[in-house]
């Protein structure tokens, strides 16, 4: 199953997932949200490509977010854990119940992110 590219401007309603394309952590996270994706709601791009590093700028993101997830979905960025609970609440099986660990300070959540990646 292959995700869809990104090529041109993002639509509004476009939930874009930017990832860095050199850490095969990433790469591992991207294809497990593709298996559980079957309403393809996700696109994905690479921080280093041309579409991530025009993203990054539409959304005065430094070009430097290598090393996180950016989430962009109805026009605005998550980063960190706040784009990975997200992500998990539109995927197929358990993976929605994730969203409750967002009541949880960002900083905690953030702590653990960076210490898993």
């Amino acid at each position: 199953m292959s995700a869809p590219n990104l090529a041109g401007p993002a639509r509004r309603e476009e939930r874009i997932v930017l990832f860095d394309g050199d850490c095969n952590l990433c790469a591992g996270s991207v294809r497990f949200i593709i298996r559980r994706d079957p309403k393809r709601l996700f696109a994905f791009a690479a921080l280093q490509s041309q579409a991530g590093r025009q993203r990054l700028e539409n959304h005065g993101l430094p070009g430097d977010e290598m090393g996180t997830f950016v989430l962009i979905e109805g026009g605005r960025p998550y980063t960190r854990s706040d784009a990975v609970l997200r992500i998990a609440r539109r995927l197929s099986g358990l993976w929605p119940i994730l969203s409750v660990f967002r009541f949880l300070p960002r900083a905690i959540r953030d702590a653990r992110y960076n210490f898993i990646s």
